[in-house]
């Protein structure tokens, strides 16, 4: 009986002479100090990089498809796009750019303008959205064909390949609001360049 006991015992106990109960307290111990330094360092390494954005000069190039609807713009065609930005705050930027489409079946546009951008910051993927204002001029084989007032609305994804590097991908709509009226809906993939003042 007492053999019996005393297996029973070092069952109880484990192989480090420390009951089950001693060694659920260590485990919660550990798992509460491994969610306190997860809970101080997550805050710290979502906040840091949008820091980065304020006081901060950007480039952009970007090429990809546009798809036209409206009078005479029922067509698809390839795109083309440069941006350079500011950072006003961690969230906001204001950005202006030149962008150039071409519908092989219908005209060129050749595009300048400029939008507000709201920035979400979440670690190293950056979603954002904005609206802003266009110049959109039409090309034809007889010449400029018009000069039209626009507006768009931004939305993008941007991945932080390092502080200064990043590629992402935008959708840009714009319709025109004087002249003929035609909405072009242009996605580009992006490379950016970011650089401090």
């Amino acid at each position: 009986m007492a053999g019996a006991a005393s297996d029973y015992t070092r069952q109880r106990q484990g192989v480090n002479g420390r009951g089950p109960c001693y060694q659920a307290g260590m485990s919660a111990r550990v798992a509460a100090t491994l969610a306190c330094a997860l809970g101080c360092a997550l805050p710290l390494a979502i906040a840091s990089p949008a820091l980065a954005y304020e006081g901060q000069m950007t480039l952009e190039i970007g090429a990809g498809y546009a798809a036209a609807s409206g009078a005479e713009m029922a067509t698809n065609g390839i795109a083309a796009e440069v941006l350079v930005s500011y950072g006003l705050n961690d969230i906001l930027t204001l950005r202006a750019f030149g962008a150039y489409a071409l519908h092989p079946s219908a005209d060129q546009l050749v595009t300048g303008g400029a939008d507000l951008i709201y920035m979400i910051d979440i670690l190293t993927i950056v979603p954002y959205l904005g609206v802003g204002l266009d110049s959109v001029s039409r090309v034809n084989s007889d010449g400029l064909g018009g000069t039209a007032l626009g507006v768009h609305a931004t939305f993008g994804l941007d991945y932080l390949l390092s502080r200064s590097l990043y590629i992402g991908i935008e959708a840009r709509p714009t319709y025109t609001l004087t002249g003929t009226r035609f909405l072009e809906v242009p996605v580009y993939a992006k490379l950016g360049f970011a650089f401090d003042l």
